[in-house]
Order: C-alpha cells, then sequence, then structure tokens
C-alpha cells in the first residue's frame, strides 16, 4: 500500500504501483524525504517506538530482496540550502508550525543505524542533494527520494550526460522492498545543476556524535539553530536561547584549551516591534563567565543528567501536558515540550564524558518518554 498525506493530514492508503527492489545491490537513500509520509505520521505523537518499529520493516524489506541501503542526510547550510533553510525557519516561525521532531537529522541517523543500515553519511561539505548526485553518477548505484530537485541534474560538471537512476517512493509488501518511478517532468522549474564529477566528502556517522559538532566549532566556530518549537512567536521565545548556559559549558568541554575566537551562535526569533523573523547573530566569549548565576562544573553536572537539565531550564514543560496559555491547543504544547527536551538531550550526548560512559541519544529520547512529572 501507498500511503499519502493530505492536505488536512489525513493519510490516505492507495494500492501501491511498483515492482519489487531484485537484482539491486545498493541503492542510495534520501531518508529525510520520507520523515512524514513513511515514519513520523502523526504530528501529535512522536513516540520513538512505531517509528523505529516502520524503519526495522524497511531496512529488513530491503536486506530480504538483496538490497543494501545506504542513507545520505543534509548537515550543511550554506549558500542555497542556508537560504531555504532560513526561508523554511521563517515560515515555521511566523506560522506556529513545526511538522517534525527537532533534530530530525540526528534522530534519523539514529534510527537508520538502529535498525541495521550499516552506513549513514553526513553531507558536510556541500547541500545534500549535489552529494547524493555525485555519488549516485560516480558509483552507478540509484537514488531514492521524493525530491523533484534531482531532476535538475542533466549533465555532470564535464560535459558528459549524468544519466540519474531514480527512484520515488518505496512500500514493504510482503517483508519485501517495492520500488516506484515517476515520470520525468516535462519542464524544472528551477535552473539545471551539474553533477560533481568527483564526490565531495560524506562524514559518516555512527549515531549522534560530538566529532562533528568539533569538526563545526573548530573549523567555522560556529552554531546555527532553527525553531524546535512551534511557539517561537506565541511565547516570545526562542527555547535555544534559553539553554545557552549548558551550551557555552559544552563548548568549554570540547573546546579545552581553544577558548578563543568567540563561538557565533545565530537562531531565528520573532521581532515583537517590527512583526519580522529575525536572525540575529551573537558572539559567545567562552573566557567570560556567562552561566546565568551557575558555576560551570555545576552546569557539566548538569549535562551529566538530561532529565534534571530538562527540569532546571524548563520547569513548565517538564511539569505538564497542557500550556498555561488559554490560546495554545495541546498539539502545539505537545510539539513545543517534545522541541524543548531533544534540544537539552542532543547537548547532553555530544558531552565527552558521557559517550565514554554508553550514554546514546536514542536510548535517552526513548527514556524521556516517561519524564513527564504530572498530568496536571
Amino acid at each position: 500500500m501507498l500511503i499519502q498525506r493530505l492536505a488536512s493530514g489525513v493519510y490516505l492508503r492507495t494500492p501501491f504501483s511498483g515492482f519489487e527492489a531484485k537484482n539491486l545491490p545498493l541503492l542510495y537513500v534520501d531518508i529525510l524525504n520520507y520523515v512524514d509520509s513513511h515514519f513520523f505520521r502523526d504530528r501529535d505523537d512522536w513516540a520513538i517506538e512505531p517509528v523505529l518499529r516502520r524503519m526495522r520493516e524497511f531496512v529488513d524489506a530491503a536486506k530480504a530482496s538483496g538490497t543494501e541501503l545506504i542513507v545520505f542526510i543534509d548537515a550543511v547550510r550554506t549558500g542555497e540550502a542556508l537560504d531555504k533553510w532560513k526561508s523554511r525557519m521563517t515560515r515555521a516561525v511566523m506560522e506556529g508550525k513545526r511538522n517534525v521532531p527537532q533534530n530530525i537529522s540526528g534522530v534519523m541517523a539514529e534510527l537508520c543505524l538502529r535498525a541495521g543500515v550499516k552506513q549513514v553519511r553526513l553531507s558536510t561539505v556541500v547541500n545534500n542533494d549535489d552529494t547524493l548526485a555525485a555519488y549516485s553518477s560516480h558509483d552507478n548505484v540509484p537514488i531514492l527520494s521524493g525530491d523533484k530537485d534531482y531532476y535538475r541534474y542533466v549533465h555532470r560538471a564535464d560535459g558528459r550526460p549524468a544519466r540519474l537512476n531514480l527512484f520515488n517512493d518505496f512500500s514493504v509488501i510482503s517483508g519485501r522492498l517495492w520500488l516506484s518511478r515517476r515520470p520525468m517532468p516535462h519542464s524544472v522549474a528551477q535552473q539545471e545543476r551539474l553533477v560533481l564529477v568527483e564526490p565531495p566528502p560524506a562524514f559518516s556517522v555512527h549515531g549522534v556524535d560530538e566529532d562533528v559538532w568539533v569538526l563545526n566549532l573548530n573549523g567555522l566556530r560556529a552554531f546555527r539553530g532553527g525553531a524546535p518549537s512551534p511557539l517561537v512567536k506565541t511565547l516570545g521565545f526562542n527555547p535555544y536561547l534559553r539553554i545557552r548556559p549548558l551550551r557555552v559549558a559544552l563548548y568549554r568541554e570540547l573546546l579545552k584549551g581553544s577558548l578563543e575566537p568567540p563561538i557565533r551562535e545565530e537562531f531565528p526569533v520573532y521581532d515583537i516591534n517590527q512583526k519580522v523573523v529575525v536572525f540575529p547573530v551573537d558572539d559567545i566569549d567562552l573566557r567570560a563567565e556567562d552561566g546565568d548565576g551557575r558555576s560551570h562544573d555545576s552546569l557539566v553536572e548538569l549535562l551529566k543528567h538530561p532529565r534534571r537539565a530538562y527540569e532546571e531550564f524548563f520547569p513548565e514543560e517538564y511539569r505538564t501536558r497542557r500550556c498555561p496559555l488559554a490560546q495554545v491547543d495541546d498539539g502545539d504544547w505537545y510539539r513545543h515540550c517534545h522541541g524543548c527536551k531533544v534540544i537539552v538531550i542532543e547537548i547532553c550526548c555530544y558531552l565527552p564524558s558521557n559517550k565514554q560512559a554508553g550514554m546514546n541519544f536514542l536510548d535517552v529520547l526513548l527514556d524521556s518518554e516517561k519524564w513527564l512529572a504530572s498530568e496536571a
């Protein structure tokens, strides 16, 4: 069956038109393209267990059909990708929407690895479309993605035809992986992009790993975050800003001996006076004491205990299922609390001592579904 998400949020099941993935030893997967259509189907329930079950069904079906999946995930925000990201964040803040869980890239990477995918690669140099197209062309491996942008890749940078082999959707039928193709459109709205002749580096990950943070902090000395909550405009703050003391403590632990120059942070916030979304940039001096009255050691201790850190920085979200503001419905409050919780968990898992102790992002996220202190 093919599952289609309608504008109303209702999912429609229709017969799947395709064929089994036989004689297909490798398949490159643009996994983020299928987050809400195949995995996180309910915006009001982002429980991990059923999603992990669906991911295992997908991976096991591929194995049963003799296909190895290699997953590619976007981890770069420069150029066109940055413009698209800022546009998405602006729209999300203005409309008060959050359709997928916070840190969906990290969540999906963890789910893929837990389900048995052997390779998850992050596009860290150029955007994921360019990366995936280059690897597909170079290795002669088909792509699974519903993104029509791949039709822009008609030629390689050396002038030769690209000839990408594209599948646009999948289904699990009788325990086997089935794929379908979308006919190539008569015209592509955006301008053609050339496929890189040499594939760019794609950082292989083993889950949420502090090495990615170290890479960005040492190289770019920057951290850019989005809108983890649908209530950034309504509540008047971006949750990322509230946990800055925790993040600074993490920076100091990751960058011992390299506290200069400052770390540049950027998050979308709603300017109530101008009534627009802005992206202010703050330079964080790691030599200065800015723990909001807390010592560095006490903040590091909080980082070792994600549940305590969440309760400390988001006490209202920790205590109740219902927002104190009458105009906020339970669904948006759930998505807000979920986003606040995830941004705390992810930085706790980046702490080197936590990784050495075996703390795992997906395990903590699974456990966090029992964190609610009351039913108030």
